[in-house]
Order: C-alpha cells, then sequence, then structure tokens
C-alpha cells in the first residue's frame, strides 16, 4: 500500500481494533442495567432513555395503542 510500507513488511501482522473491557466494568455496566431495570418498572423515569416518549404515548397508556387520529 502507497503511503503504509509498514503493511509490507514479514513481521508485522494487522488485526481490527478490539474494545477492551475489564470485569470491573462488566460488573458496573450489569449494575447500572439492573438500577435502571428497577427505576422503570418502579414507575420512575429511566436516567439513560434511548427514545423520549411523551407522556400520552401510546406506548406509556395500558392496552393497545389507540387507532383515533
Amino acid at each position: 500500500m502507497p503511503g503504509r510500507p509498514f503493511l509490507e513488511l514479514p513481521n508485522v501482522v494487522v488485526t481490527p481494533p478490539a474494545a477492551h473491557y475489564s470485569e470491573e466494568a462488566v460488573r458496573t455496566v450489569r449494575t447500572i442495567a439492573a438500577e435502571e431495570a428497577v427505576r422503570v418498572l418502579s414507575g420512575r423515569p429511566a436516567r439513560f432513555p434511548v427514545n423520549r416518549l411523551p407522556a400520552e404515548s401510546p406506548a406509556r397508556r395500558d392496552g393497545p395503542p389507540s387507532s383515533e387520529s
């Protein structure tokens, strides 16, 4: 490859990047996920919502969404 001569060297191995994780990080993520599940199931809002839903959204009401416009 032009501009990257090290890629042609016989003693170079190129691999895709991989994220590092630690056991502490895995425990932290599990704890946060469990705490968020408890919050939401207790009726409190999620601290880290992915999608914000309006208070009167069909997804927040009991039962299937209404077909009214």
